[in-house]
């Protein structure tokens, strides 16, 4: 018998769309194509990131995803307590709760009703906020399936060892906590959360100054799990660890230590432990040498992720030393090593063959970077600050992700051999660079484009118009060039895009907002110049945003994103 789409039972379009690699826009697209769809995609959506301040909109929002897990409010700017009520207030399942980035203190009996009711919440985040003991002590008493807590860098620090003792005494099944920025807290938290919270899998102590090796060494040797260690700060780390380090697990995979005094004696402690490592970042310590590092990559050849960056001794000539040594990285970070060329790059991708990631500075470029025969058809995303890109991208054709910061004096750049060289690339990100142009040619796949602080006029806006049919984010912060005419191609012809932002594009007016807004049904988000005037701009189902040159945010909503 003859069927059609509309024959197939709902759990067969659900386990289509969730087998699909789609973003919420796409979802956003089949829910306009009948009732039934939009039905079908509405109990496909896990997740909900909320932005939108409209409790009413939210409240839409929770009833139409029923099925929601995960929701973030780490971007939301309304009244937080109001949309945690009708959190509680809902028939969800979360496993998942954010509430990172805001400063609104959380009603406590509120916190408890949440953890009443909603008793299968395994995550809970809450970095950069204002949480205290006191919710601490509610999360110990009534979330009591939470496995991951994220509660670094409280904006007052009222989160002391009491609150972390309580907690580790009611949650022996945590596996990952981030008490990052916490002053209060010391070696006496976690020699508690060792002493019970056996499982403990990953702990994150950044910038914790009453944190010593005693704390440290306590967590690895009693935590037969363990297998995730973040140390170190966002400056100069009053933290040292000595040798001999005790109590180093067989389990420990992944080693982030930042901006702290670390011996060769440490390197070599960690490879007499003999530890089945595949992620080390090393980023801006000091107190080691090439030796040191040289004897440590030479023991642990089978890293998988590597971060070196400002490491001041690393140059061309040590990369090819070791070289032999990082054959199997998917990932490498040199940031901040300041004597690095072109050759160095080549050389990474030469002898990298399962690469997908490079970040590093590129001081100039190599006769050795543009040999042709030299492709690395692994690497997917490239982070550079360099005065060129020549010779470079031939290197990695299949590349998705390019992100570009120009150093002093950079050379004109191109962004149509981009886009010819790197057929792939859906994101493309070029900062401070005053000589674009952008030559014709195919249509490309760019989703993604972000000039910010370029030199974007009307001739590059005109050829993002024709060759990026599949644009969805447009970023021209800083385009002092950026016209009214120019803008208005981009967004009659990108028929997807759904978010530009002109913050401090001084030559536009109001006007050319008005008319985005009526002409651009896909639009959802727009960054506008201060000092723009738009209590009167009717903003449809779009938000406007105040650009960040304002010494305040603020936001006009209409609905949900």
């Amino acid at each position: 018998m003859y069927q059609t789409w509309s024959d197939l039972p709902d759990e067969c379009w659900e386990l289509i769309l969730t087998k699909l690699d789609h973003r919420h826009s796409d979802l956003e697209s089949l829910s306009l194509v009948s009732k039934r769809l939009l039905s079908v995609t509405s109990q496909c959506r896990p997740s909900l990131r909320v932005v939108n301040p409209s409790i009413q909109i939210l409240t839409t929002s929770l009833k139409r995803y029923p099925f929601l897990n995960k929701i973030d409010f780490s971007d939301f700017r309304g009244e937080l307590h109001e949309a945690l009520v009708k959190i509680s207030e809902s028939n969800l399942d979360l496993n998942e709760l954010n509430i990172s980035h805001n400063t609104q203190i959380i009603c406590s009996v509120l916190l408890k009703k949440i953890g009443k009711k909603m008793t299968n919440i395994k995550v809970f985040k809450s970095s950069h906020s204002n949480l205290s003991d006191t919710h601490m002590f509610i999360l110990a008493e009534f979330f009591k399936s939470i496995e991951e807590l994220d509660i670094s860098r409280q904006h007052v620090q009222n989160i002391t060892d009491q609150g972390i003792v309580a907690l580790s005494m009611k949650h022996k099944s945590l596996r990952k906590i981030n008490v990052s920025g916490n002053a209060m807290i010391s070696d006496h938290s976690l020699i508690s959360l060792s002493a019970v919270c056996l499982k403990l899998t990953e702990i994150a102590v950044t910038d914790c100054i009453h944190v010593s090796q005693i704390g440290i060494s306590a967590i690895i040797g009693n935590c037969s799990d363990f297998s995730s260690l973040i140390l170190g700060s966002d400056v100069e780390s009053h933290l040292i660890l000595t040798s001999p380090f005790i109590g180093f697990t067989k389990h420990l995979c992944k080693i982030e230590l930042s901006y702290m005094k670390i011996s060769n004696e440490i390197l070599y402690d960690m490879v007499r432990a003999n530890l089945p490592l595949k992620l080390f970042r090393l980023s801006y310590c000091r107190n080691f040498t090439q030796d040191g590092l040289s004897y440590f990559l030479k023991a642990y050849q089978y890293l998988e992720s590597l971060a070196l960056d400002g490491i001041d001794f690393i140059t061309d000539d040590f990369l090819v030393l070791i070289s032999e040594f990082i054959g199997y990285l998917t990932f490498i970070s040199l940031e901040s090593c300041y004597e690095l060329t072109g050759l160095s790059f080549a050389t990474i991708a030469l002898v990298c063959p399962s690469l997908e990631t490079v970040n590093m500075r590129i001081t100039s470029s190599s006769n050795e970077a543009r040999h042709d025969l030299l492709l690395n058809p692994s690497i997917k995303s490239c982070s550079i600050q360099c005065r060129t890109l020549d010779g470079l991208l031939q290197i990695c054709p299949n590349l998705e992700i390019l992100n570009v910061s120009f150093l002093a004096q950079p050379e004109e750049l191109d962004i149509g051999n981009i886009l010819s060289t790197c057929r792939d690339l859906r994101q493309l990100t070029i900062n401070f660079n005053d000589k674009l142009k952008f030559n014709d040619g195919i249509p490309c796949k760019l989703e993604k484009l972000s000039l910010n602080k370029s030199g974007v006029d009307e001739q590059v806006l005109e050829m993002v118009s024709k060759r990026c049919p599949e644009l969805l984010n447009l970023d021209l912060e800083g385009g002092v060039n950026v016209t009214e005419k120019g803008v208005k191609m981009v967004v009659q012809n990108c028929k997807k895009l759904r978010y530009v932002n002109l913050d401090t594009c001084t030559k536009l007016n109001k006007d050319i907002v008005e008319w985005m807004v009526a002409s651009s049904p896909s639009l959802r988000e727009i960054v506008i110049p201060y000092p723009f005037k738009h209590n009167h701009i009717d903003v449809g189902n779009c938000l406007l945003k105040l650009g960040s040159s304002l010494p305040f945010a603020f936001y006009i909503w209409n609905t949900f994103h």
